[in-house]
């Protein structure tokens, strides 16, 4: 007989997975959220569900359909949840530096003068240049994954384009045969006020010589 492992293998072969495409889509979703992204980026200090409420904003903000569209609005969240960290680290480390110097002075100093110390201090260290650097890297990718994600949309949602008809069809503003002349020669000639030619001389109409 065989075992309950050996079952739910058998019978996960057979399933063809949802039937419907809402069922579909929330299943693909599904996968997205609670698979091995929030595992890999989600730290032990920081709360998973934070994690979960941000990726589905931004599925139902987004809407994508399809594997390529899913992987570039988790290339997005990947890139926010990261930028939010660095906006954490960088708040603590300045708190840090801050207090470190107001402890050791021995005259009291503004908040100011507190500031710009803590920055000198975190510049010197090449800390501040470290955030920024994978600050840098981060947003560049967030932007291309959205535009990749939006032209992606763009080109899936533009109407079908409609035949132009026979490229070789006749402009109707043009004639589409040789145009007749209204008045023709013999018309010309034959009208009342037309110039008439002299008749040829014949010897039957020609007029007597005189001899001399």
């Amino acid at each position: 007989m065989p075992s309950k492992s050996q079952t739910s293998r058998l019978n996960g072969a057979k399933s063809r997975g949802p039937i419907t495409a809402a069922g579909r889509a929330r299943s693909s979703q599904n996968a997205l959220k609670h698979g091995l992204c929030s595992q890999a980026l989600v730290l032990p200090s920081e709360d998973p569900s934070d994690f979960d409420a941000l990726l589905a904003a931004y599925l139902n903000h987004l809407t994508p359909t399809g594997p390529v569209e899913l992987d570039l609005v988790h290339e997005m969240v990947a890139a926010k949840w990261r930028l939010d960290r660095i906006a954490r680290i960088e708040t603590q480390l300045f708190t840090e530096a801050i207090d470190h110097f107001e402890e050791h002075s021995d005259d009291p100093i503004s908040p100011d003068q507190s500031l710009a110390d803590a920055f000198e201090r975190l510049a010197s260290r090449g800390s501040l240049t470290a955030l920024h650097r994978m600050e840098s890297r981060l947003t560049r990718s967030y932007s291309r994954a959205l535009r990749a994600l939006l032209q992606l949309q763009r080109d899936r949602n533009k109407p079908p384009s409609t035949p132009s008809g026979d490229e070789n069809e006749i402009c109707k503003n043009e004639p589409t045969s040789a145009p007749t002349d209204p008045t023709p020669m013999t018309g010309y000639l034959n009208a009342p006020n037309a110039f008439q030619p002299p008749p040829l001389e014949t010897t039957a109409n020609a007029p007597a010589r005189r001899s001399p």
